[in-house]
């Protein structure tokens, strides 16, 4: 499969997408995907480079490769080392490496921790770090302890990406809750409600059921990256399918949030799609905001909880609404983090 024009950016050939061109590569991979899929189906090719993709939508196929498989045959897809101390994040170290940093970070983040200020996350990493057995010199990291370097590149990779997340999303779903005043109407009944009767605790914002709800929409109308990626690191067939060493395999994400295959009327913001009714009926492979299986983001419930507290903070006493420079439609910029290409403005009113 080769391209028969390089000079083009977007050039079909056959199942596979060119993405590259002299003008590098493009940053609407959401509208890509969306283009690719209408066209080829749940199975398609793409080059990034010279490096191969294989883009996957089925769900039978990405629930072995992302779940089943534990990261045996399809690793933690694998990234450029650099001096920078972020590079030790267990966001981009190698296959081994992520699994033993995961397992030490998941408890950081369970109910208890979350209920704590980041500091005891900090603290946490504190306290995981290997002990110097002279100066000078490193141990080798064990199963349980994390390196100096890994210590600096959790805490500063961890509070750039959750806020990071934490503010897109918010200025999303003010976004949305402008566009649509019955939805926050019911979203502020809650919150007054519940603070009420229990105050602003911890326990009170995370049993608000329609917050969740809208939170969720937010994420799935626009998830925080459009990407899942594993390396294929040999031969292997999956459900009749051959993947050759080396590929990366890729879920689209922006792609299994808006297809019509999964959801009704895709485009709609529509937060009763997670009642939990609605979320046992549905599988749960294709909404995938933080990821899926043994890698997938383990702060998301920290950075959920961040934008759920911040929302709930700011409805008790204001109401998002338009104005004369609200777009009426967003340009997304999805290369990286999702966002939007140009400023969100909302008027804001008091209660």
């Amino acid at each position: 499969m080769s391209a028969s024009n390089p000079g083009c950016q977007t050039q079909l050939l056959a199942n596979v997408f060119i993405l590259v061109g002299p003008g590098g590569v493009q940053s609407d991979l959401h509208i890509v995907d969306m283009e690719c899929y209408n066209t080829f189906g749940n199975i398609w090719g793409l080059y990034l480079g010279r490096q191969a993709y294989l883009l996957l939508t089925d769900t039978e196929i990405i629930h072995k490769v992302f779940v089943e498989d534990n990261g045996k045959i399809f690793a933690s897809a694998k990234t450029h080392r650099s001096k920078c101390p972020v590079s030790e994040s267990f966001f981009q170290p190698d296959n081994d490496d992520w699994r033993r940093i995961h397992q030490i970070l998941a408890p950081a983040f369970g109910p208890t921790q979350l209920r704590q200020k980041c500091g005891s996350y900090l603290q946490y990493l504190l306290d995981h770090e290997e002990t110097k057995m002279e100066k000078g010199k490193k141990s080798l990291p064990t199963s349980a302890t994390l390196t100096e370097d890994e210590v600096v590149a959790q805490a500063v990779g961890f509070l750039l990406r959750a806020y990071q997340m934490a503010t897109h999303t918010l200025e999303f779903v003010a976004y949305l809750l402008a566009r649509h005043p019955s939805v926050q109407h019911q979203l502020q009944q809650e919150v007054h409600t519940a603070i009420k009767q229990q105050g602003f605790t911890y326990e009170n914002i995370a049993g608000m059921e329609y917050l969740d709800m809208v939170v969720m929409e937010t994420l799935r109308l626009f998830p925080p990256v459009v990407w899942l990626q594993r390396t294929c690191q040999k031969l292997v067939e999956v459900c009749d399918l051959k993947i050759s060493r080396g590929i990366q395999v890729t879920v689209p994400v922006w792609v299994m949030h808006h297809s019509r295959e999964f959801w009704d009327h895709p485009c709609r913001f529509d937060p009763l799609r997670f009642t939990r009714e609605e979320r046992d009926l549905r599988d749960p492979v294709c909404y995938l905001p933080f990821g899926l299986g043994a890698f997938s983001c383990i702060g998301s419930e920290f950075s959920v909880m961040m934008v759920k507290v911040a929302l709930a903070s700011i409805l008790t006493r204001y109401r998002f609404t338009w104005c004369s420079q609200t777009p009426m439609y967003l340009d997304i910029e999805t290369l990286g983090v999702t966002r939007s290409k140009i400023p969100i403005t909302l008027q804001i009113e008091l209660l």
